[in-house]
């Protein structure tokens, strides 16, 4: 895989990697928990089997670093152009782009601003990009391209 590929995919990848720990802040600071916990309690009282999970903020706030020094420990393997890191990425981004959706689309049904509203935008944009330069770095690697 070209060297020129490979860095800009690593590139990608830290960028969503620093979106996704701004949208972390912008979720503790305006008390995302507020509201994720008590969706949680009116969605299992409709659907008692339903396997989300409510959570205190030590619990959120450590699981959620601990994904963010992973996911930055993996960017050596996505520089390096590791081809198994692949799936990881299509999945890094498509997770991210959905949970930006959900932000903006809840804040929609709200009527307000909901928690992480204000940093899902960078979220859409780097994980599309993510998505993207993942896909170019397939492309060159497998010689196919749809285009």
């Amino acid at each position: 895989m070209p060297l020129k590929l490979t860095k800009q995919w690593g590139v990608a990848w830290l960028g969503l990697c620093v979106a996704l720990a701004i949208h972390v802040v912008d979720e503790a600071a305006t008390d995302f928990l507020s509201l994720w916990n008590p969706f949680v309690r009116s969605l299992r009282a409709g659907i008692p089997w339903i396997p989300m999970p409510t959570f205190t903020f030590e619990v959120w706030i450590g699981g959620l670093i601990a994904a963010l020094i992973i996911l930055f420990l993996l960017s050596r393997y996505v520089f390096k152009g590791v081809r198994w890191m692949r799936p990881v990425a299509y999945v890094f981004s498509v997770i991210m782009i959905g949970n930006g959706v959900v932000h903006i689309a809840a804040s929609f049904y709200l009527g307000r601003a909901a928690s992480g509203v204000y940093s899902a935008p960078l979220l859409l944009v780097f994980a599309g990009w993510l998505f993207v330069a993942t896909r170019r770095c397939a492309e060159v690697e497998t010689g196919y391209n749809e285009m």
